[in-house]
């Protein structure tokens, strides 16, 4: 399918009509102007991603905001440059002509212009959407603005006049158009969002690894992961976008310029020789079927024979012939009959599956056919994605069985151990709360609390003590309020538990209350008492009571 547009008057044209066209055209787009727009597009997005995350986040945000500001203001004028190149090619290839020639001066043309008109809109754009009525017009004319001719590299004035009455040409069209690039957009985006959260829980789920995703739904929707998947719908969609804006440049510069009759001419020029290409092999085709119908295909004798034979050893036939082999198996003996009777049986059935198996690709085959012929050995440009469908397809069941697999492997091995859990459950040695860097998640809360009460009826009060702290530490990891982690101080935990349960503040105060009980007695020279005991169970309980509520 050719990437270039029909000659079709472009008032006539709707806005899902043009939006098929420039989907369409954008499947056929060599990878090298592919790759111009992503050169440009993926260095800005994911040194974003990480201004965002450090802006954030990072204790020295203030001192780093300048360079890293001034970092991203280049890049994004290089993001708008290739942009702008990659605009330039796709229009090219609509008007069936080759892309206009960019030497460094017209980058740097591009360049002055694009960094002098595209930071404006981070001010218009938002403006025009709160007043919704000029949205549209406003984004076309930021989008038609990245689509200069090579006569308007270094004119800014007409550069803005052209962008200007491309953006009023045709509302209805606009309008509609990008209504259905937000819904998509839209449904990009959920997708991604859904994926990105469920991706750590169907990891741990297949393989076992755990992260700090899964432990804390906390990580699952902070506001990097949001950014992430709003960055992934941008890189998805707005190549489909500036396709769209390229056509109605296109269109609309060919209603003075008749651009688009010309396209098809060059069209119609460049292929004049393929109806007689097309006769003469037809003609060659026909030519030799009529040899090949004059001499009929004569059968060699030895397929008839195969043919005969593979007759005769039908079960339908068995009873014609007498019983033989009798003396074989006395010569080979029972148990080499034996052997020999269950090899051709395992071979039969591996052919049975064999066949299965082939029967299964070929139902999958036709329920995919192609449309599209493949390209030629030595043609490259083109994406190809046709092409590799069944490919793709063929993966993706494999992943999806494999899978299925795994979780029923999983299963069935969780029901078949667990007994065996129990008893070494029940087998689990008694913590030694001597030891430093002893993590509170290795026992539920309430065998801490079994065994302070074991420890202070022994009177060891200030191992007692450590384990019902310890026991504090794994009711909060419980609730996702902390994460447990060997490197975390007590500080650590009082300042995680700020940031997570600001709307606790009682159970913030309780801790800390806690973990200054527990300094002084652990690291301290104050001696544990009995007394000790009971207002720190008593503050655990009250913690738990206040998270349960929530």
């Amino acid at each position: 399918m050719s990437s270039a547009p029909k000659g079709t008057i472009a008032s006539e044209r709707g806005g899902l009509a043009l939006l098929e066209e420039a989907y369409h055209s954008l499947r056929g787009i060599p990878l090298s102007l592919l790759a111009t727009y992503y050169l440009g597009t993926l260095p800005f997005v994911l040194c974003l991603l990480y201004f965002w995350a450090d802006m954030s986040g990072s204790a020295f945000a203030a001192k780093r905001l300048p360079g890293a500001s001034l970092g991203l203001a280049i890049l994004f004028v290089w993001m708008k440059v290739l942009q702008a190149c990659f605009a330039a090619g796709f229009r090219a290839r609509c008007a069936n002509r080759p892309p206009p020639p960019l030497n460094p001066r017209t980058l740097l043309a591009i360049a002055f212009l694009q960094g002098v008109v595209q930071p404006t809109g981070f001010i218009l754009l938002p403006l025009a959407s709160l007043v919704m009525l000029p949205a549209a017009w406003c984004y076309a004319f930021y989008q038609c603005i990245l689509i200069p001719t090579p006569a308007e590299a270094g004119d800014l004035s007409t550069l803005i006049g052209r962008a200007s009455n491309q953006a009023r040409l045709w509302p209805r069209q606009n309008h509609v158009a990008l209504g259905v690039l937000t819904v998509v957009a839209l449904a990009v985006y959920m997708n991604l969002t859904v994926g990105l959260t469920f991706a750590p829980f169907l990891l741990k789920q297949l393989t076992g690894i755990e992260t700090v995703f899964t432990r804390s739904s906390y990580y699952t929707l902070n506001s990097t992961l949001l950014a992430v998947a709003v960055a992934g719908t941008y890189l998805l969609v707005d190549p489909l976008v500036k396709a769209l804006y390229a056509l109605r440049c296109h269109y609309g510069e060919s209603l003075h310029t008749a651009e688009d009759l010309r396209a098809d001419l060059r069209r119609c020029r460049a292929s004049r020789v393929a109806p007689l290409i097309a006769l003469a092999a037809l003609l060659a085709t026909g030519a030799a079927g009529a040899v090949e119908a004059e001499q009929p295909r004569s059968v060699a004798p030895q397929e008839i024979d195969n043919a005969v034979s593979r007759t005769l050893t039908q079960r339908k036939f068995a009873w014609r012939f007498p019983r033989t082999g009798q003396d074989e198996e006395a010569e080979r003996g029972i148990f080499g009959t034996f052997l020999d009777e269950v090899v051709a049986t395992m071979k039969r059935w591996v052919a049975a599956v064999a066949d299965a198996v082939n029967t299964a690709l070929d139902w999958l085959r036709s329920l995919f056919p192609e449309r599209v012929p493949r390209p030629a050995r030595g043609a490259t440009g083109t994406l190809g994605w046709l092409g590799t469908t069944h490919a793709l397809i063929f993966v993706l069941l494999a992943l999806a069985a494999s899978a299925v697999v795994i979780l029923l492997w999983r299963r069935w091995r969780k029901r078949r151990t667990p007994e065996v859990e129990a008893i070494e459950a029940a087998a689990l040695p008694m913590p030694d709360l001597t030891e430093e860097f002893i993590r509170a998640d290795e026992r539920p809360s309430d065998e801490w609390l079994n065994l302070a009460s074991d420890l202070v009826a022994k009177g060891d009060y200030r191992l007692a003590l450590r384990a019902v702290y310890l026991a504090s530490l794994a009711m909060l990891a419980r609730h996702s309020m902390i994460t447990i982690a060997k490197y975390k101080s007590n500080l650590d935990y009082q300042h995680e538990l700020s940031r997570r349960g600001h709307a606790i503040p009682d159970v913030h105060a309780l801790f800390s209350q806690n973990v200054q009980t527990f300094d002084r007695v652990w690291y301290g020279m104050h001696p544990a008492a009995e007394g000790d005991i009971s207002p720190f169970i008593s503050a655990v309980q009250q913690m738990e009571e206040h998270v349960a509520r929530q």
